[in-house]
């Protein structure tokens, strides 16, 4: 009996197509940066850009109202570097990327806003630290804060405020990472007897001959 074993892929072809867009994002007048910490590397009116992946196949369509997609929904995501399906960098500060959201109850908190189909901005809820104290960076559609934490719970003191432009730009066609399988301990020992088989096999009809004549 001959073993015969297939090493492939650890995924078949993605189901489902992505593409890469970036947008904008900039600080409000008003309280931002009043009285601030962050007075020295965020400026009022300054604007940033972000990156992110979204899949094509759960943009909602026309008429769906408000929708928060979940980038933990996309059935590729294991497959999608944290900084590419997710980046947000303000100067100054550190670069915000998806694995930094949180996760709570046990969602993680990222998710691309859709209101009616169209880009409308992030959901996402992130804790950092800034010259040693912690902060939260909180999302909710086109709108975006920057406020102390305070024994341990967010509080409502808007050190930075601003919003995120509608619309997306540089749309590129993107393709998750797809993983080779790396066989298990017990696949090798079952390929290497395989092997060794074969080569017994080959052994006993070599020498078979000789023994009949002998």
């Amino acid at each position: 009996m001959v073993l015969t074993l297939a090493l492939g892929s650890a995924s078949a072809a993605n189901a489902d197509t992505y593409t890469s867009a970036t947008f904008s994002f900039a600080t409000n007048g008003g309280n931002a940066n009043v009285k601030s910490p962050f007075n020295s590397v965020i400026s009022q009116g300054e604007s940033f850009t972000g990156t992110l992946v979204y899949d094509n196949n759960l943009v909602p369509g026309p008429g769906t109202g408000f929708q928060n997609v979940f980038f933990s929904t996309f059935p590729d995501i294991a497959n999608i570097p944290s900084a590419s399906a997710l980046s947000l960098s303000f100067t100054g500060l550190q670069t915000f990327t998806l694995n930094d959201a949180q996760v709570q109850f046990p969602t993680q908190e990222a998710a691309i806003q859709y209101n009616n189909g169209v880009f409308n901005g992030l959901f996402y809820i992130s804790d950092f630290t800034f010259q040693g104290n912690p902060y939260e960076l909180q999302i909710q559609g086109t709108a975006f804060d920057i406020v102390p934490i305070v024994g341990g719970f967010p509080t409502f003191s808007h050190l930075v405020n601003g919003h995120i432009n509608f619309g997306l730009s540089d749309l590129q066609p993107f393709s998750p990472i797809v993983q080779t399988a790396v066989p298990e301990p017990s696949t090798w020992a079952m390929l290497l007897l395989g092997f060794a088989g074969v080569g017994f096999m080959a052994y006993r009809r070599k020498s078979k001959p000789a023994l009949m004549a002998a």
